[in-house]
């Protein structure tokens, strides 16, 4: 099996390696989508990615590999090239020096570029492509994209199902070794981090419509029942209705103010007070959870409060 996670310390020694002793045996090289230019590019290089409004590439990045030279510096039975996203390979290319295609094809020389990116843009007639041209930007967090390069050795055979259910057998390879690498350095454009900031802000503002409805649920199923269950425990009891009559006025009222907010143009200041709102409701959460002496006091002291306020800021005095 191929190596899908590249340690530090990989990387650390592989650097050493391939920065003194390899060149001829395979390049990295950076390519213009627009022009086709070609820069050469060292092992180890960190090197800027810069994606067009839409996403797609303006620079491909192209692995040359000499069969001539890598067999004779190296002993390894396979070449890969892989295309890894944070340490974890989503594509590759394998190349295996002596299978029956190969050989016939490339009789042990010739140069296999291998792309990082499809842009259906190449010179040669004869190229590997790893992933897809395009990259959505997925928000601030960083992606580490690399390219890298593997020798590895064939260990045995193992059987397996092929496609039409039909058993056959196929090599077994070592683990790959490291070679060489370059990280891309992906540098988004600005029309794709502001659309995709725009769809992330539309998102919170329709979850936050529908957070209000969750919360105006939950009220009644908890602030309310709790207040009425400690207030009138038994059906013998005379239920005090004031506190809950209160915390219902109070409820609306805000929920009221929070909605008269809504709307696309006002986003933030809209999801700014349903964030509020939700503090709101865990100080009535938590005061319908009091002591039932405690709630008999509110009960009667909220009934000389006039306004929504006033009760609100007297409710909020008894946390």
């Amino acid at each position: 099996m191929i190596k899908q996670q590249l340690s530090k310390i990989a990387l650390a020694g592989a650097i050493f390696i391939f920065s003194n002793t390899v060149s001829a045996q395979f390049k990295f090289s950076k390519v213009n989508v627009a022009d086709g230019v070609k820069t050469a590019v060292k092992s180890g290089d960190k090197v800027d990615l810069r994606l067009s409004p839409a996403g797609n590439v303006e620079q491909n990045f192209v692995v040359d590999i000499d069969i001539a030279a890598f067999r004779k510096a190296y002993k390894y039975d396979v070449v890969i090239v892989g295309y890894l996203r944070d340490d974890q390979m989503n594509f590759s290319y394998l190349h295996e020096f002596e299978s029956v295609l190969n050989t016939k094809k490339y009789g042990g020389k010739g140069i296999v570029p291998v792309y990082a990116y499809d842009t259906k843009k190449f010179k040669e007639t004869d190229y590997r492509t790893l992933a897809k041209d395009g990259i959505d930007y997925e928000g601030p967090k960083p992606v580490v994209r690399k390219l890298a390069i593997y020798g590895s050795y064939i260990t045995g055979e193992e059987g397996y199902f092929d496609a039409n259910d039909t058993y056959q057998f196929r090599n077994k390879y070592s683990p790959g070794e490291l070679l060489g690498y370059i990280e891309l350095n992906t540098v988004y454009n600005k029309a794709q981090i502001e659309a995709f900031e725009a769809k992330k802000k539309e998102q919170e503002y329709n979850q936050a419509d529908r957070y209000i409805d969750n919360m105006q649920s939950n009220f009644g199923r908890s602030v309310i029942e709790n207040v009425e269950q400690y207030l009138a425990p038994v059906v013998a009891t005379p239920m005090y209705m004031a506190l809950s009559d209160g915390l219902k006025e109070v409820w609306n009222w805000r929920v009221k103010a929070v909605r008269a907010q809504k709307s696309p143009e006002n986003a933030d200041k809209f999801i700014a007070a349903v964030e509020e709102l939700t503090k709101d409701f865990e100080i009535m959460n938590t005061i319908s959870k009091k002591d039932k002496s405690i709630l008999k006091v509110m009960n009667k002291e909220i009934k000389a409060k006039a306004t929504e306020q006033e009760k609100w800021d007297y409710i909020k005095s008894k946390l």
